[in-house]
């Protein structure tokens, strides 16, 4: 997992399951209920992961839902091995009569699974892993995303191979936080996996949302705020700063027993500087672009194996990448993986004959 340094103290681990389940925290500003994601890689059935570690690592992610939902606004996302074709993932009508919910109010906080809209999918099928995803929705009270956004209507494919394609990359969140999902895309490939990117941007109030933070986290477009002091307000500015020097003061003097402390500390002393001086300056949110996670900057220099041969195919690879991006049919995939195959066949024969060539030289 990789993230930006200027989120350093927004972003925490919580928990680290087998190098398969990592669940994230990201911390929310002014008392709001914090954010935990939790990001996934389940090996496919047949993988000798299980060789090595004897554990169903879907009870290992339903219990830990279990576990963060209470504190968190939870939602999972990753590549899960789940064919799940158009399966419901709620219980119909799974509300109790209000005498028994009144009864077991005092012992239990019964979460009576709200109904969702219907789910589309252009992967019809359902493996074993896919009922037991179905089975964690229905469990934890989550629900795919994929098939349900309106940036994703027909639930997109996310993988493709030789012998056809699928969808088993999702995004999963309670019902009620889908309206926190401000975009979602699935389906775009690129050159670099088989896998299609699934990309979503949450809308989070983090505790770097002062001037010049991000307020939602997103892949390829960044929202900032624009600080512009007004002119003629310095004296204003250094009165109103040293009118509030006894609430910093209280705020540092305190004893810091762990790092959280020292978070909660460093937010509330940002948000009494910015009571003070925001009032001097004209701030706006500014929206602007940054380069899109499936563009591929372009190397000035080819590698030294890579010659013409290399060059055609992987123009014709590219070709057929766009058209199956374009119309997802049998053919084009056909087209695409033959294309595919040759490109890299050639590229790993032209790489290990300039690695011979270039030992031979050392020797």
């Amino acid at each position: 997992m990789f993230y930006k340094t200027k989120w350093i103290n927004v972003i925490t681990v919580l928990d680290n399951i087998y190098d398969s389940i990592i669940w994230v925290k990201i911390n929310q500003h002014n008392g709001n209920k914090c954010t935990a994601i939790a990001f996934c890689y389940i090996p496919p059935e047949n993988s000798v992961f299980y060789d090595f570690c004897d554990v169903d690592l879907y009870d290992c992610l339903e219990e830990s839902v279990a576990h963060f939902k209470d504190s968190y606004n939870v939602y999972v996302a990753g590549d899960l091995n789940s064919r799940t074709g158009i399966r419901d993932d709620f219980i119909y009508n799974d509300n109790l009569d209000k005498s028994v919910l009144n009864a077991i109010s005092p012992i239990c906080n019964y979460d009576e699974g709200s109904e969702c809209c219907k789910r589309s999918s252009m992967d019809m099928l359902v493996n074993t892993f896919g009922r037991k995803l179905i089975s964690l929705c229905k469990t934890t009270g989550l629900r795919i995303v994929n098939g349900r956004h309106s940036q994703d209507p027909n639930g997109n494919i996310t993988f493709y191979n030789s012998r056809g394609t699928s969808l088993i990359d999702y995004v999963l969140a309670d019902y009620c936080l889908f309206e926190k999902i401000l975009e979602f895309s699935a389906g775009v490939f690129n050159t670099f996996s088989d896998h299609s990117p699934v990309t979503f941007c949450l809308q989070c109030i983090t505790p770097s949302s002062s001037p010049g933070f991000d307020n939602n986290i997103t892949a390829g477009r960044t929202f900032c705020t624009s600080v512009k002091w007004i002119e003629g307000n310095t004296q204003n500015i250094r009165n109103t700063l040293l009118e509030s020097s006894d609430r910093l003061s209280r705020t540092i003097d305190i004893e810091f027993k762990d790092m959280e402390d020292v978070n909660v500390c460093i937010e509330n002393f940002c948000c009494i500087i910015n009571e003070c001086v925001l009032p001097f300056a004209e701030v706006k949110d500014v929206k602007h672009k940054t380069k899109n996670a499936n563009s591929h900057p372009k190397s000035t220099v080819d590698k030294p194996w890579f010659n013409s041969t290399c060059k055609t195919l992987y123009n014709k690879y590219k070709e057929c990448l766009f058209n199956f991006n374009k119309n997802m049919s049998a053919e084009c995939r056909k087209l695409l993986v033959e294309a595919k195959q040759k490109y890299k066949k050639v590229e790993n024969r032209l790489k290990r004959q300039y690695k011979r060539q270039e030992g031979d030289m050392l020797e």
